[in-house]
């Protein structure tokens, strides 16, 4: 997921919260530039984000009609997900220099994040599975949100506590399970979820 980092990686999403809050908190020992460019569309007639492709034949191992409205419920997100104010500075998660209102932001930023993330996830749920092997795959990456949507909200309490220490092992985890969620989704054809 990519609930940190979205604008530093060329990505959005799940670990947006996750990726931006790790590289601004890389950013305090770092002097570089960094720039987002989107993956998606951005209507802004809609502000929805719109899909990739709008093939009418299977995408992916799954149907279209599937992966048209999956894509427009993770679109939605993203958006959502944009319109949460990153935090301006944050320390590293293992800097010992950390203050407890910067702890806070980051776990504020977190906190305004995975509702968003959880409604996504009861809005691709409630979508008819597939049936076959899709269904299966797809039901392993629900699960696998659904872990990473209580590894943020753990993280956020580790910040708001300051326990940096802590937080450090979550991001390692969220980072992990992050990275598969993103490349199953993207396998079947769910650009717009694999960018959450």
């Amino acid at each position: 997921m990519h609930i940190y980092r979205h604008y530093i990686y060329e990505r959005t999403g799940i670990i947006v919260m996750l990726v931006i809050i790790g590289l601004i908190l890389a950013a305090c020992s770092s002097s570089g530039t960094h720039t987002h460019t989107q993956s998606a569309t951005t209507t802004k007639a809609t502000n929805t984000i719109q899909p990739r492709s709008t093939t009418t034949k299977p995408v992916g191992t799954v149907p279209a009609s599937f992966a048209t409205q999956a894509n427009a419920i993770c679109g939605q997100a993203i958006v959502k997900i944009r319109s949460i104010t990153p935090p301006a500075t944050s320390p590293s998660a293992t800097s010992p220099s950390a203050t407890a209102a910067q702890t806070k932001v980051i776990a504020t930023y977190l906190d305004n994040g995975i509702p968003i993330l959880s409604n996504t996830l009861e809005r691709l749920k409630a979508l008819p599975v597939p049936s076959s092997a899709a269904g299966t795959k797809l039901q392993e990456l629900y699960r696998i949100m659904s872990s990473l949507i209580q590894e943020l909200t753990v993280l956020a309490g580790d910040y708001q506590s300051g326990n940096l220490a802590q937080a450090a092992k979550i991001e390692k985890s969220v980072s992990t399970d992050g990275s598969s969620f993103n490349s199953g989704m993207a396998s079947m054809g769910l650009h717009n979820c694999a960018d959450l």
